[in-house]
């Protein structure tokens, strides 16, 4: 029985798109063994270098000029003009596009980043060079999938077969700007399956860290690179006599691990510094409140773990969208700086009830089951 093959674009290894891409990889290894995946970094794919610039660009206008960013994302004028450039960049790139297609001949093409989806949308509808290339194309579905909590316009082409949103409510704004709503399913962003299956022993994890089980856990991290104010929030939080313990992830930043290290003999509260870690869901289960930023991923693992939220300084553009729909739902507080963030972390801490509803609300919203939910329906499909 001949292999169902599926191909996983997204862009920057480093990013929620790329943990996305991994998460569908191992629901659909669990579901299926007659499944053959193909991950891809699209950007690198096409422009090694190029896709190192953008990538620094986009990074250093976030650091510099946020505005500029806030301005370009979610644009319908920026949109309509990127649509001519993708027509463009198609039609330059497309002997590695048809060289990709050739080479692992996917059944399905499923993209957890813009970028891709639209490269590969405008590749289908572009004129083939062979008759088998055009058939090959046509027969090949197109699958959005989203990782943030906002439909912008760069996702909209009509040669995206199905969109996959994170709720109702996006699904139903998505629908407003001219998709076909039958094309979009709800199933929530991907995350890692174990978040749903893994059972988690509090003691016992608490133990590993050298942590007490009797102090609660305010968890502070800034996605993997370690980004955002967290030396502020540190610094805040020891203004605080309130008993606490906190779980810091600086992810791959070890600059900022280091400087954090040799703040350590001079706070008052146990302190746990981490780097890279691959046990995110448990120690988001055995936290009592989460300081980070407002990634579509971590705001997806924080409402599987029921984990009450401040967001920190979220930048404009997708982060701010994110935010805003957290607030709508009163599904975390938001905190302009570090310091803010620790006195809003301080305030829920002593306010059991406060965090109690929002637990109760996250549980609400979550979707711990969206990889598995996507897998099966790229297996089995989407009726």
């Amino acid at each position: 029985m001949t292999k169902q093959k599926i191909l996983l674009a997204y862009i920057t290894h480093y990013s929620g798109h790329h943990q996305a891409s991994l998460a569908i990889e191992k629901a659909l290894g669990k579901l299926s063994s007659r499944i053959e995946v193909f991950k891809i970094d699209f950007l690198k794919y096409l422009h090694p270098f190029g896709g190192l610039i953008l990538e620094r660009v986009y990074r250093q206008m976030l650091e510099k000029n946020p505005k500029t960013w806030e301005y370009l994302y979610d644009n319908p004028r920026v949109y309509a003009k990127l649509s001519k450039w993708v027509d463009w960049l198609v039609a330059f790139k497309s002997f590695k596009l048809t060289k990709l297609v050739k080479n692992f001949d996917p059944d399905i093409i499923c993209c957890t980043q813009a970028f891709p989806a639209l490269m590969m949308a405008d590749f289908k509808g572009q004129k083939q060079s062979s008759l088998k290339m055009a058939l090959k194309m046509a027969l090949t579905s197109i699958v959005g999938v989203f990782t943030d909590y906002s439909p912008h316009w760069y996702w909209l082409h009509p040669n995206i077969d199905h969109y996959v949103v994170p709720s109702l409510e996006i699904a139903e704004a998505l629908a407003a700007r001219g998709v076909e709503r039958s094309k979009i399913k709800d199933f929530g962003i991907p995350i890692d399956p174990k978040f749903l299956t893994e059972r988690i022993n509090k003691k016992e994890v608490l133990g590993k860290l050298g942590l007490n089980d009797f102090l609660p856990v305010v968890l502070v991290m800034g996605g993997g690179r370690g980004i955002g104010p967290i030396k502020e929030v540190i610094e805040g939080l020891d203004s605080f006599s309130s008993l606490f313990q906190l779980v810091v992830v600086c992810g791959r930043n070890q600059k900022l691990q280091e400087e954090i290290k040799k703040k350590l003999p001079f706070l008052h509260y146990p302190v746990k510094i981490l780097g890279y870690v691959e046990n995110i869901n448990e120690l988001m289960k055995v936290s009592s409140l989460i300081i980070t930023k407002p990634g579509g991923l971590t705001i997806s693992e924080c409402l599987a773990c029921n984990l009450p939220m401040i967001m920190v300084n979220p930048v404009p553009g997708q982060e701010s969208l994110n935010a805003q729909f957290l607030l709508k739902h009163n599904l975390a507080v938001t905190a302009a700086n570090g310091g803010e963030a620790a006195q809003a972390a301080l305030k829920l801490l002593n306010d059991h009830e406060t965090r109690k509803q929002m637990s109760l609300r996250a549980k609400e919203f979550a979707k711990p089951d969206a990889a598995l939910a996507i897998a099966y329906a790229l297996i089995k499909g989407w009726d």
